[in-house]
């Protein structure tokens, strides 16, 4: 779906949070209509597109990027080097979300499950770390078979 620049502007400020702050570290709605420069004063309309689209998740005061919009605007990053590092992290992201469920699903005394459903989000929400998850996802799909 075509985004609005408004909304282009909301995933990119977000993104860069995320990428800075490597949480899902949120915004107040009024900063983000701020730093757009007040050209925007309704932010409801847009939020909703976001939402229902699933890239972007709000509670009553600020609004964050979710994964799927992580994914999403990882196309987008100058930063990004090439197409297959982009395939890597996307692999990397649905390994975790495997894995994720699996743990959920597992028989593991409830406290230990607890932990390791923590560890495995803050290793998606975490870019270093998600980034070192890819690097090993990848050497392992990478190795050749002697």
């Amino acid at each position: 779906m075509e985004k609005s620049p408004f909304e282009q502007f909301i995933l990119e400020n977000l993104y860069n949070v995320w990428k800075e702050h490597g949480t899902q570290k949120g915004k107040n709605f009024q900063t983000l209509i701020e730093e757009y420069g007040f050209k925007e004063k309704n932010i409801n309309k847009p939020m909703r597109r976001l939402i229902l689209e699933g890239l972007v998740d709000t509670d009553s005061q600020c609004v964050w990027i979710t994964k799927k919009g992580i994914i999403q605007m990882a196309p987008f990053d100058k930063n990004a080097a090439t197409q297959e590092d982009k395939a890597s992290v996307s692999n990397a992201i649905n390994f975790l979300r495997n894995f994720e469920v699996e743990v959920s699903k597992s028989g593991l005394p409830m406290p230990e499950r607890e932990i390791w459903l923590k560890g495995i989000k803050e290793l998606s929400l975490n870019p270093m770390l998600l980034k070192a998850v890819t690097v090993a996802l990848k050497s392992i799909t990478d190795r050749k078979p002697s």
